[in-house]
């Protein structure tokens, strides 16, 4: 079967841990043809950079195709609508048999609807989008409301499945675009699941690399470290409450508005250590090496590729997270709460293996990316 992906806003980047690295990556393995078809921009060392338009194969097969926007008055404009030129021909060129189309946004909709129109192909539409990471001006919510809502009602006829992230997503599809219950699905971001062996030879790479005790508990954090990441609260928290055997390892990066406050925290402790902005492969290793993962703020990909790794997990009791891991994870949002989780792994031994092993059967059962990655091909 020949798959596509579209991301017109994707900003594809070779060596993540995304989603969209991902799912093409399982359709290979499942041996199926993929083709992406993408922006001219990626990551770089967490800061995204612009490219040059492209038509290439990469290492796994997956040929990359790289799209310039057509311009729509300004740049600021044209990045937003993601119109691209000659885009049904493209679709044309290739002939898929099944189109998987990333966000719920954008005039690609309609090129996209128009092939699908005359082809009669399943097409799925992912949506991430809700209302704490999009339309929060007012002026934002006027042109996803009137300009991507007039492309959504276009391309809804020929959507087989919108396939959403979490409740709140699901919430601002219903009320943005007043879609039906008919046309939604319940998708998350999800993981590889990793193997005990695996665990523990990352585990003693960590601990060596670290020079720290066999018996060292390592916790982890991560993401582009926002005020609303509640990172500083963390750090607090560990510095306050954790025993002399935990160390907390944090990677990602760090906003200049955040670094007066958190690296002078980190530097206070020797037992928190800054990584930097890590990628694909080394996240999966570091989550491999790790008991204990907090998220304590804002939402982040990363929590469901945790759970796959074997993780126990600290995450904000937000409905979505609710919904998605029920008593799988630990919740906590604030310093306190996060002292108190501290308090209790040190003086209960089998705290992080009961969460561990509940986490391990949520992965398993609506995380697999194995799994997901066939959905959009039936």
């Amino acid at each position: 079967m020949r798959v596509l992906h579209i991301g017109l806003a994707s900003h594809y980047t070779e060596g993540m841990a995304y989603q969209d690295n991902i799912l093409p990556d399982m359709n290979i393995k499942d041996g199926h043809e993929v083709v992406f078809i993408t922006d001219t921009y990626q990551y770089k060392n967490g800061s995204l950079v612009r490219t040059e338009a492209q038509d290439r194969i990469l290492e796994n097969g997956m040929r990359l195709i790289r799209v310039e926007y057509e311009t729509v008055f300004h740049e600021f404009i044209s990045v937003r609508i993601q119109k691209v030129r000659n885009l049904k021909n493209i679709l044309v060129e290739i002939r898929p048999d099944t189109i998987m189309y990333h966000g719920l946004c954008g005039y690609g909709l309609l090129a996209v609807a128009d092939y699908v129109k005359e082809y009669g192909i399943p097409f799925y539409v992912d949506s991430h989008a809700d209302f704490t990471n999009t339309a929060k001006t007012p002026l934002a919510k006027f042109a996803y409301k009137y300009i991507h809502g007039c492309y959504v009602r276009k391309a809804i006829p020929y959507i087989s499945k919108v396939l959403y992230l979490s409740k709140g997503a699901k919430d601002y599809l219903k009320q943005m675009y007043h879609l039906p219950d008919s046309l939604l699905e319940f998708y998350p971001l999800g993981g590889i699941l990793q193997d005990r062996k695996e665990q523990e030879k990352q585990r003693k790479k960590y601990i060596g690399r670290l020079h720290l005790p066999p018996d060292t508990l390592l916790f982890s954090h991560s993401g582009k470290l926002s005020k609303e990441k509640k990172t500083a609260q963390l750090i607090r928290a560990f510095i306050a409450a954790s025993s002399s055997n935990m160390h907390l390892l944090i990677f990602g990066s760090i906003p200049k508005d955040q670094k007066k406050e958190l690296v002078p925290l980190i530097k206070k402790e020797g037992r928190v250590h800054f990584l930097g902005w890590k990628s694909g492969q080394d996240i999966i290793d570091i989550l491999n090496a790790t008991d204990l993962y907090l998220q304590p703020g804002s939402q982040s990909a990363t929590s469901q590729i945790a759970l796959c790794c074997g993780c126990a997990e600290v995450v904000a009791p937000t409905p979505s997270y609710k919904e998605m891991y029920g008593k799988a994870v630990i919740y906590a949002d604030s310093q306190q709460k996060l002292e108190r989780i501290f308090r209790q792994v040190s003086k209960d031994a089998k705290y992080l293996e009961r969460y561990k092993k509940r986490g391990r059967i949520c992965a398993e059962e609506k995380l697999d990316y194995r799994k997901l990655a066939r959905r959009y091909l039936n």
